[in-house]
């Protein structure tokens, strides 16, 4: 059988899992201190107004035996189930309960005899069948010159059954009415602002439904032109306005498809856009649209895709030299990237650029799509993508031999992601040799336990499958990286030294890594060693004293104590509940040493020094 509204909505484990922890916790809150009113039901959904920082709509209602929600708030325009879902849900199940256990009892002899009942919308129906037709009418237009939804609703309804034909330009107003473009959307009102663009695509998708597909299209891209408009007036640090594009170009494609199209126009249309777009909008165009467009269609969008490429320029490396192999390889006339005139001559190059690359990827041409590529050479990270496109494509010599050119004309500080790759390929070429030299320049370049770690599982494919080896190649690696890193951070402190400025350089010049490192390593001693030679971050000295507990618990009960004043000392409440946890693990420690007795006396002395942190004192009183 299938669900009902009150089954879903009278199970609270459900209600918890759909909204979580937090958000139960405070609709149960909500419900608690009556912050839910006009609660109703109605063929099977539920509305109610639940007042929080504003009064919010909820509605909850079952589809598909599940429950399905929508709020006004900022969460419940985001898909999510919110408190206030929750608050209503709780209150209406409980009446609901409540209703159930009188009628039992039969305490409810008759509606008037017992005075607690509320009208319902079954009242509200009988009453308006009842009414005439023009009263009736009367009464929804002045209820929707004050429900701006509702004007909406009725303004597109007309204009969708218009005697005339379709009103188009109701639905451009209702699109310009709700993008309002120019206004500044602060991040609060970022999420209500997207979903009242998002339900006017609804009424467009309507019109696709009904049959309107080219009037979907033309309204469509006029929604999109004013979207692009003013999406750099919105603060969307979440991403709505990335959701309503995706709307309304989901709902475009789906239009284009249904309806008989010049696919040359549209190749036309969308190449323009997909050009120019700031927001990359029709990203892809060629390969989305490519049924639509048709073979006409898709080879007027190649040709004008060509012509505007062969205006854009080559870039090289800096300091390019011709490489050994230079035949082998298209001629790259020099121009580095400050050539180009300003940002949206970058932004056009890339958008080109992309355009390219889709066309190349429709034909299945792995050198077209190459050559694209090697238009760009201004980066070793350049050299590394066409590398990856021939290893894709199972050409391994020619991917090796491009990474080998990134490496070469890029020899300083070559991006990390190329070293991997060539590593990789000279361990699939047995010259294992060569995989450690890029290995180790990974590490030299930026040493770090990542770096570390890398080095070390790469001397274990470097020696085979003899433990005894791995071990000894390990060892000669290991001794290497760890000096190559004191020598470093010797360096650094000494030009700290010579600035005066302890805070000048990178990493302050303190034995972060190697802690670090020691730690991996399981190596406690030598992590101490180094983290009370020249010091390290908090972080590393809470992993020592973790590492320390079991073992050595009264060292680690030294540690935790020294870190307590700095961090009461930064006088904000994120610190004090972070001392307050350190202080628990100092009452074990002492406990498991020896010392539970002296603890009580440790917390008075924090009362007694820090009295005026009255917030820190009161989460003291939890301990």
């Amino acid at each position: 059988m299938a669900a009902t509204l009150i089954e879903l909505i009278g199970d609270t484990e459900l209600l918890r899992d759909l909204a979580g922890p937090r958000s139960y916790e405070r609709g149960e809150n909500y419900a608690a201190d009556g912050y839910v009113h006009s609660i109703t039901e109605y063929k099977g959904k539920l509305v109610a107004t639940v007042t929080g920082t504003n009064d919010y709509q909820v509605k909850l209602w079952v589809e598909h035996d599940a429950l399905e929600s929508s709020c006004t708030c900022p969460m419940g325009e985001m898909g999510e189930f919110c408190k206030h879902c929750v608050a209503t849900a709780l209150v209406w199940a409980d009446e609901a309960k409540s209703a159930s256990h009188q009628r039992s009892e039969k305490k409810v002899k008759s509606n008037a005899k017992a005075g607690v009942r509320t009208g319902t919308l079954d009242d509200a129906r009988a009453y308006l069948e009842r009414q005439s037709k023009e009263s009736l009418i009367e009464l929804l237009l002045e209820h929707a010159l004050e429900d701006k939804s509702l004007r909406e609703r009725l303004l597109l309804d007309a204009a969708r059954s218009n005697p005339a034909g379709l009103d188009l330009e109701t639905y451009r107003r209702a699109i310009k009415d709700a993008v309002k473009p120019g206004r500044f959307v602060d991040y609060y009102e970022a999420g209500a602002y997207a979903h009242g663009i998002r339900k006017v695509t609804q009424e467009l998708r309507g019109l696709l439904r009904d049959g309107h597909a080219a009037s979907c299209i033309d309204l469509t891209e006029y929604a999109l032109k004013q979207v692009e408009r003013a999406i750099g007036h919105v603060d969307d640090s979440d991403g709505h306005m990335s959701y309503v594009l995706e709307d309304l170009q989901a709902l475009h494609l789906e239009a284009c498809q249904q309806a008989m199209l010049d696919g040359v126009k549209l190749a036309r249309r969308l190449f323009k856009w997909e050009l120019e777009s700031q927001w990359e909008v029709f990203y892809g165009a060629a390969e989305v649209y490519r049924k639509v467009f048709g073979k006409e269609g898709l080879a007027e969008y190649r040709r004008l895709a060509e012509a505007e490429w062969a205006t854009v320029p080559v870039l090289a490396p800096p300091e390019n030299k011709e490489p050994k192999h230079a035949g082998s390889f298209p001629v790259i006339h020099k121009l580095s990237a400050e050539h180009l005139e300003n940002a949206a001559q970058y932004g056009r190059r890339f958008r080109i650029t992309s355009i390219m690359e889709a066309l190349a990827r429709t034909s299945g041409d792995v050198e077209a799509l190459v050559a694209v590529k090697s238009r760009d050479l201004s980066s070793a990270y350049s050299f590394l993508t066409i590398a990856e496109i021939y290893r894709e494509a199972g050409q391994q010599d020619k991917a090796l031999e491009w990474a080998e050119r990134g490496a070469q004309a890029f020899p300083d500080k070559t991006d990390s992601r190329l070293r991997e790759f060539l590593a990789e390929e000279y361990h699939r070429h047995h010259r294992h040799t060569e995989a450690m030299e890029q290995v180790w320049n990974l590490y030299a370049d930026a040493p770090n336990l990542g770096t570390y770690r890398q080095l070390k599982e790469h001397t274990a494919r470097t020696a085979g499958k003899s433990i005894r080896k791995q071990k000894e190649e390990w060892q000669n690696w290991r001794e290497r990286a760890l000096s190559y890193l004191r020598a470093m951070l010797d360096e650094r402190r000494k030009g700290i030294k010579n600035r005066g400025n302890f805070s000048a350089w990178w990493g302050a010049g303190d034995n972060s890594t190697l802690v670090e490192i020691y730690l991996w390593e399981g190596n406690i001693d030598e992590a101490l060693k180094a983290a009370e030679a020249h010091g390290c971050p908090d972080a590393h000295w809470m992993k020592l004293a973790e590492a320390l507990e079991k073992p050595r618990p009264s060292e680690a009960l030294h540690i935790y104590r020294e870190s307590l004043e700095p961090i009461i000392g930064q006088k904000n409440n994120r610190a004090y509940e972070e001392a307050v946890e350190r202080i628990r693990k100092i009452g074990k420690l002492m406990e498991r040493t020896g010392h539970a007795a002296e603890f009580r006396d440790f917390i008075g002395d924090l009362r007694s020094r820090h009295k005026p942190k009255r917030n820190f004192i009161k989460l003291l009183d939890y301990i």
